[in-house]
């Protein structure tokens, strides 16, 4: 394990747990062990559930325990964190995390801080894009996941050019080598051993369309009887989709599995990945489903087709054209060779442009400029 003594780069982060932008830590881990730099982590609300395998892996964690009420307290005790360990670069992720961590390595007086945006934030209000205008003098870099989150932080938050770049989320392409004993344990499981199966992970937003792959689900199951959606998270929409899905009859051939921490093995159980939503950034779970060489079906939305070529990794379709999204899924239901041929195709593309080690070559780049500044 890095000496936790001193740390060149700590990143700063809510938890450990199952979300997009927690899950590029828990894949940039074992590189991080590996590297010439001492990295750390700090959780600031709970350690989350990667915790121990991000620590097993060889970087140490830590957790504030950060509660609102309590904000100046917690801004404190990460300053005293950053000074004992002589932090060199502190790495934030999400909002909350962003502001308080530049707080408080204001505080400790720490060199280099760097916040990493994850998604399109479209829940900001104008005060919160006022907060992050007042933090861009102490801000070194914001990164951002995808071309079109960049724009929208140029265009919302008028960050200068020359402090934003963009980086990919990155995805161990290792972790999804799933043996089919794994993918026929996992389908037995969900009693779709003998069915074809469309899967999806994400939080149960509005943005993600959820309610757009229940009429698709809808359309599908009444032309192909052995079709069985999967839907794998939670989120504030979890009550009302599953009504939902009742009242269309589609008690028992969407299954929603809620938040897991299995998603390769869960992977590996689908057949093809399909993405319904009208608003993105760059799905995490798309560069997974594109390691686990799945076909994919999706909305040309956000970052998407900066990563998905049209017939080349997937299928592309309009936001919120039902038909479109029907009529993909079915024509890669009912040829084979296709769906081999795209997803092998998408597994190539993602090993080259998103596996750990060539995404912590590109921070390392980024730490190495400001700190020989």
């Amino acid at each position: 394990m890095a000496d936790p003594r001193e740390i060149d780069v700590l990143h700063l982060i809510g938890a450990l747990s199952p979300g997009g932008a927690e899950r590029n830590l828990y894949y940039l881990a074992p590189s991080m062990a590996a590297s010439r730099l001492r990295y750390g982590i700090c959780c600031l609300a709970r350690r989350g559930e990667f915790a121990a395998d991000v620590e097993r892996a060889g970087v140490p964690v830590w957790e504030l325990g950060y509660r609102k009420r309590y904000t100046c307290s917690s801004i404190w005790r990460l300053s005293r964190l950053l000074r004992r360990h002589r932090v060199k670069v502190l790495h934030t992720h999400l909002f909350v995390s962003g502001l308080v961590g530049r707080l408080a390595g204001l505080l400790a007086g720490t060199p280099v801080m760097i916040t990493h945006e994850h998604g399109k934030t479209l829940w900001k209000k104008w005060y919160h894009n006022l907060l992050e205008r007042m933090a861009l003098p102490v801000t070194d870099l914001r990164i951002a996941v995808s071309r079109d989150i960049l724009s929208l932080r140029l265009k919302c938050e008028h960050t200068p050019p020359s402090k934003i770049r963009l980086v990919h989320n990155a995805v161990d392409p290792r972790a999804f080598e799933i043996g089919d004993d794994v993918r026929a344990a996992r389908r037995r499981e969900l009693g779709v051993q003998d069915n074809f199966v469309i899967g999806t992970v994400g939080r149960l937003v509005d943005a993600k369309a959820y309610d757009l792959l229940l009429e698709v689900a809808e359309d599908v199951c009444a032309q192909r009887s052995d079709a069985r959606f999967v839907v794998v998270g939670e989120g504030p929409l979890g009550r009302n989709l599953r009504d939902l899905a009742e009242s269309r009859g589609l008690a028992g051939k969407v299954l929603f599995l809620g938040k897991r921490t299995d998603i390769p093995d869960l992977m590996a159980a689908m057949d093809l990945y399909l993405i319904t939503s009208k608003r993105e950034g760059l799905p995490l779970t798309l560069i997974e489903a594109m390691m686990s060489a799945r076909a994919v079906v999706s909305t040309s939305v956000g970052g998407i087709p900066d990563t998905i070529v049209h017939l080349q990794e997937g299928m592309l379709v309009e936001p919120g054209d039902r038909a479109g999204l029907v009529g993909a899924v079915l024509a890669l239901m009912d040829d084979p060779d296709r769906r081999r041929t795209l997803g092998a195709s998408a597994r190539r593309e993602a090993v080259e442009h998103y596996s750990p080690e060539k995404i912590l070559g590109e921070l390392e780049k980024i730490y190495d400029e400001f700190l020989d500044r």
